[in-house]
């Protein structure tokens, strides 16, 4: 588990994985990381002014052949009201709440991150049975082959994938580096 704080808060970010550490995957980092990054902003603009938590937890989704990467972002912050939650995915839609919170947000957000997802072979949910919010998103993903190793020491789109949102493509970053960096988290 890896735990982080948003700057400038006493709010914490928690990381949970059930990806074993030696699991090796390939997928596109730099959406899986627009996705996340989305979802955590938003989740950080709505958290209560003390005590707030944001939980990741990654997992795989194996059916056959058919690998999938899911991740959940998990808040303690007020919810989305019943009656916006059949809007949350439409393009240019925004809150009443996160208009005051957020002026200048175009309401796209959610809607790219769904797009994005499904271009990966996934998808993207809302969970209204949660306190708080709740949003799981799945990405396809492979584990590699024996020749796919050469790919894997290559820049490129494609990259590893491994326990706790690790990314090695020069290096390891583990996940709370990554969103540090957004400084819409800051």
């Amino acid at each position: 588990m890896t735990e982080n704080s948003l700057q400038g808060s006493d709010a914490k970010i928690v990381a949970e994985s059930s990806i074993h550490e030696d699991q090796t995957l390939i997928g596109d980092v730099d959406r899986i990381q627009q996705v996340l990054l989305n979802l955590v902003s938003n989740a950080g603009k709505f958290l209560p002014k003390t005590h707030g938590i944001i939980k990741l937890e990654s997992s795989l989704i194996e059916e056959g052949d058919q690998v999938h990467l899911q991740i959940s972002v998990i808040d303690n912050g007020p919810g989305i009201s019943e009656e916006f939650r059949p809007k949350l995915f439409q393009p240019f839609s925004k809150h009443e709440v996160h208009k005051k919170v957020n002026p200048n947000g175009n309401g796209l957000g959610l809607n790219i991150c769904k797009l994005i997802c499904r271009n990966l072979g996934g998808d993207i949910k809302f969970d209204p049975s949660q306190d708080g919010t709740k949003f799981t998103f799945w990405v396809a993903a492979k584990k590699p082959k024996e020749h796919d190793f050469d790919l894997l020491l290559t820049p490129g789109r494609e990259v590893v994938l491994q326990q706790e949102m690790k990314i090695t493509t020069h290096g390891k970053v583990n996940m709370a580096a990554l969103l540090e960096r957004n400084p819409n988290l800051r």
